[in-house]
């Protein structure tokens, strides 16, 4: 449809993936995986292709009632794209860690998401103090500019606490 919601035509869309994924035992603590993803969209006369990677690593000492795990996501590149229009596919790196208490049925856990990219933080580009520019929010009158550090930070963390009410 157009802006006055009269029917302009009609297009099929679809979107699909192809993943191959391989995992090993390194140790008795220690194991690891990888992926290989191919990804395809078709919006009308608009089609995308590309490919990405994944790696990761898992540690578990169960005698310390650790694990680890960290994960390199969506590492990739587009193969074509409509218009010739390439855009990035962001890696996303993730790291996790939690810790089981010895004598308490807690278990606590901290992970960390997104680390390739620093600002999280979305601005709407509909907003009148919006500067598309500088990707900033801001205003005709002079006012403090506000970094927004603390938020910047913590948009990267999750953090938990799992408590398990069975026998420990």
């Amino acid at each position: 449809t157009d802006i006055t919601g009269n029917p302009t035509g009609t297009f099929t869309g679809n979107e699909n993936a192809v993943q191959l994924g391989w995992n090993k035992t390194l140790s008795n603590k220690w194991s690891g995986g990888m992926g290989l993803r191919y990804l395809g969209a078709s919006y009308g006369f608009y089609h995308y292709a590309g490919l990405s990677a994944q790696l990761g690593f898992f540690y578990n000492d169960t005698a310390k009632n650790t694990t680890f795990a960290a994960v390199l996501d969506q590492a990739g590149v587009m193969l074509g794209a409509a218009g010739n229009v390439r855009e990035s596919i962001p890696a996303n790196l993730q790291i996790a860690y939690s810790k089981k208490l010895e004598h308490l049925p807690l278990r606590f856990q901290i992970g960390a998401q997104h680390l390739t990219r620093w600002n999280l933080r979305y601005y709407d580009p509909a907003d009148p103090y919006y500067n598309p520019v500088t990707q900033t929010l801001g205003s005709t009158e002079p006012e403090p500019v506000k970094n927004y550090t603390f938020d910047k930070v913590f948009r990267h963390f999750t953090f938990g606490a799992e408590l398990n009410l069975s026998k420990n």
